[in-house]
């Protein structure tokens, strides 16, 4: 189903950089070790501690929301830090995405981006972010999940591609700015089941990725919130005319050419694996390659 673009804007709110995944079916234990689908879920970090969620893309490069507060570290364990070189941010005019460099490079495989407009309308995305899950207060299959302040956790989720085009974004710092967007909405018990999730705070930065043609991809890095509520998650439901809140992210097929503009080369598989062999021992971890042509 595809969104109206009216939709996506009358309600706007932009995720503060200061909780993680909402699932309409699980708690705040649910959820938060990789699933077995394959999805990069190493790649996801905490940025500080915690001001967001940022994804690996190799080289010592993360993507995340531009409004997202660096500080000095991001952590993809929750335990070891990698230190930001402060000298190697880059924000993207008009849109709120960012990328920033580490000072060294993590033995992590980067994710591939998609670098063609050919995410899968109606398909799955697998969402990972860190962040403070629900409220203890809002009980699991509930409607209306109120945004807790506490279990600061990596989790994942599932939702479905609703819609790609063209929002403009309620940040002060892009009034009034168009960009590109993936989003989708909450449809509760009429979704995905349990593992269905909305964003939330601190899942600002996070990773939403789809599998297309055999691989996995980043097509989106969660930015918004179409929020009824403020500081909760509307999950929909149809028997009662219940609506569904909007979520959405930069849609990364529409600025990959100015991504990699950024960046020095991400090494081969082959080269990356060598790197990590000589400096593991042994250990063999490869990088996935962006997407070549259509």
């Amino acid at each position: 189903m595809k969104l109206p673009l009216l939709s996506l804007t009358c309600f706007l709110l932009t995720l503060a950089s200061a909780p993680a995944l909402v699932l309409y079916g699980g708690d705040n234990n649910t959820n938060i070790t990789a699933p077995a689908n394959g999805v990069p879920w190493e790649a996801v970090a905490r940025v500080g501690n915690v001001s967001g969620s940022a994804v690996y893309i190799g080289n010592g490069y993360l993507l995340t929301a531009n409004h997202v507060t660096l500080g000095s570290s991001v952590s993809f364990d929750g335990v070891n830090t990698f230190a930001i070189d402060q000298s190697s941010v880059h924000s993207f005019a008009g849109v709120d995405l960012k990328l920033f460099r580490l000072t060294e490079i993590p033995l992590i495989a980067g994710v591939s981006l998609l670098n063609t407009a050919a995410e899968t309308s109606g398909g799955e995305l697998t969402l990972i972010g860190w962040g403070k899950g629900r409220s203890s207060s809002s009980a699991v299959g509930d409607n209306l999940v109120a945004w807790g302040d506490g279990t600061n956790k990596k989790r994942w989720g599932l939702n479905t591609l609703s819609y790609t085009g063209v929002a403009s974004g309620r940040d002060p710092a892009f009034a009034g700015v168009n960009y590109q967007v993936v989003a989708f909405d909450l449809d509760g018990r009429f979704g995905l089941g349990p593992n269905e999730a909305g964003l939330t705070q601190h899942d600002s930065g996070s990773g939403m990725f789809q599998f297309i043609d055999g691989q996995w991809y980043l097509v989106g890095i969660a930015t918004l919130v179409a929020s009824h509520v403020e500081k909760n998650s509307l999950f929909s439901d149809p028997l009662y005319s219940i609506p569904a809140d909007i979520n959405m992210g930069v849609r990364i097929s529409s600025y990959y050419d100015e991504i990699m503009a950024q960046i020095s080369p991400i090494p081969e598989p082959s080269t990356f694996a060598l790197l990590i062999s000589v400096a593991a021992g042994g250990a063999c971890l490869a990088v996935r390659r962006k997407r070549q042509g259509s």
